[in-house]
């Protein structure tokens, strides 16, 4: 992963991949801090940009330290689609390269500073719990995921209004928790959190609740065992193997509890690109509650609290009950009802407005 690199940044030559909306948020970034050697992309060229404007397949006759993806929601289909013609996968970057942690984190703080907020410094934590994870964190914030506000210009990351005690969510991004102890992957996941604890948004000796597996499962686990020819639960295993040590990471300065991924979106849901999945509802179930069995028995073994509403939500034969999704997705407020006996059970009492 490229970091902030200062001057020194200006001397690396760059391909920038994607010519849309982001990039044009992030092209005045860019040439500050790289000389580019080209722009690509499959659409035609902005004007400002045709001069040095190139197609794809001639990305590997031009000299380059980097290509720069500047796409979130393409990113991976544009990195699948270089490795073919012989790019390397270590010359491909994602947005995060762009990011000054140092400067941004000062903009978060003087912005809630003017906005009368608490900040790092002065803010009190003893009784929250704070919040990672993917797009199924927004329910524990009180909000549908299109509610949660960005934390900077930068990171990606997105806050919820926060307005079910004792909940502060940072929802950073759609990451696989099979991804979450690596740097350098599409959601940025490790490196978004290091920087929420290194900058104080998550202060050390915190409760942390993480919040990851559904897209693994919903998307990757059936699809994984069919290529490889090995059972749903051999890929499950491995996901919660790299999991466990994404999360005995931040253990070591805080405590750490997991909520469990929730049951699938029903067969015959509206595919939206952004929320895919493999393999049928009732496949997709079977494998979530032998993931939630086998990920609850092994925080148990690592002292890790583990929360969990998925047997509320199917029924008998392992299908969805669907009224809980109120997009098809995503979990319904009306599910608090559910998520608050097992918090008690845990000794944290939530108060849901």
């Amino acid at each position: 992963m490229i970091y902030y690199e200062g001057d020194n940044a200006l001397k690396k030559r760059i391909i920038v991949y994607g010519l849309g909306r982001v990039f044009a948020r992030v092209h005045a970034r860019i040439l500050q801090l790289y000389e580019v050697a080209a722009y690509t992309d499959k659409g035609d060229p902005p004007p400002t940009v045709a001069k040095k404007f190139i197609s794809p397949r001639d990305i590997p006759y031009y000299a380059f330290d980097k290509i720069l993806i500047c796409s979130t929601r393409y990113y991976g289909d544009i990195k699948k689609s270089l490795l073919p013609i012989g790019i390397d996968e270590s010359q491909i970057y994602g947005l995060w390269g762009l990011v000054s942690e140092e400067e941004e984190a000062g903009d978060i703080i003087a912005a809630w500073k003017r906005a009368g907020r608490l900040t790092p410094k002065n803010g009190h934590y003893k009784e929250q719990i704070f919040v990672i994870g993917d797009s199924h964190t927004c329910f524990l914030g009180g909000n549908n995921v299109k509610e949660a506000k960005p934390l900077g210009k930068w990171l990606n990351i997105r806050e919820c209004s926060n307005v079910i005690h004792p909940f502060q969510v940072f929802h950073t991004g759609p990451g696989l928790a099979y991804n979450a102890c690596r740097y350098g992957t599409f959601a940025a996941t490790r490196e978004k959190v290091d920087f929420l604890l290194k900058y104080g948004f998550i202060p050390k000796n915190s409760t942390i609740l993480c919040c990851f597996g559904e897209i693994d499962i919903r998307v990757h686990a059936i699809r994984q065992a069919e290529q490889q020819g090995i059972s749903v639960e051999k890929v499950l295993d491995c996901i919660i193997e790299r999991y466990l040590a994404f999360l005995q990471g931040i253990q070591k300065t805080n405590h750490v509890m997991v909520w469990g991924p929730i049951p699938s979106t029903k067969d015959g849901a509206y595919r939206d690109p952004l929320w895919p999945y493999y393999g049928s509802e009732r496949a997709r179930n079977i494998a979530t509650a032998y993931f939630n069995q086998r990920l609850e028995e092994t925080c148990e073994s690592e002292k890790i609290g583990y929360v969990s509403v998925f047997k509320y939500l199917i029924d008998e034969n392992y299908m969805t009950k669907g009224e809980y999704l109120y997009d098809g997705y995503h979990l319904a407020q009306k599910a608090w009802k559910f998520a608050m006996r097992e918090f008690k059970s845990k000794g944290i009492l939530v108060k849901v407005p």
